[in-house]
């Protein structure tokens, strides 16, 4: 079925970015980029390591990746209480346990340059602020979490 330009009608009427044959990210084979990668370690973060995974174009060697986990800060009543190392220890702890998967995820690929950091605080404010900062060039990130 065609429309009055000549164009097949599901082209059409599909904007820009899902046309079939239209999106094929080109420039990411030909030069690196910074990518954040925000986890939670839920079901939405091992989705979307499945998505890169499957997408080659975005996991390679070339682009350099931070993975970003951000714990939720104790309360202020409750850390007044506790020693800063235990404190610490804790928070340390608690994103290692949601690094460790992502550790063994990334070492499957060789050659990858994948630095981890932990934040303390909230998720929301900390992946912004990172972004901003660190000039990032893509945020690839589970739908929630």
């Amino acid at each position: 079925m065609t429309v009055g330009n000549g164009r097949i009608a599901d082209r059409a009427i599909l904007p820009r970015h899902r046309r079939i044959g239209d999106w094929a990210p080109r420039r990411f084979h030909e030069s690196s980029m910074k990518i954040l990668v925000p986890v939670d370690g839920s079901v939405y973060t091992k989705r979307m390591l499945g998505y890169l995974a499957a997408h080659d174009e975005w996991l390679g060697g070339a682009h350099e990746y931070t993975v970003l986990h951000v714990v939720p800060a104790v309360p202020a009543r409750a850390a007044a209480v506790i020693e800063r190392d235990i404190l610490k220890k804790y928070y340390e702890d608690e994103a290692e346990k949601v690094f460790k998967p992502i550790r063994a995820f990334f070492a499957k690929k060789k050659g990858m340059n994948v630095s981890y950091i932990g934040k303390t605080g909230a998720a929301a404010d900390a992946v912004t602020a990172l972004a901003a900062k660190g000039g990032f060039d893509l945020i690839i990130m589970g739908s929630h979490g």
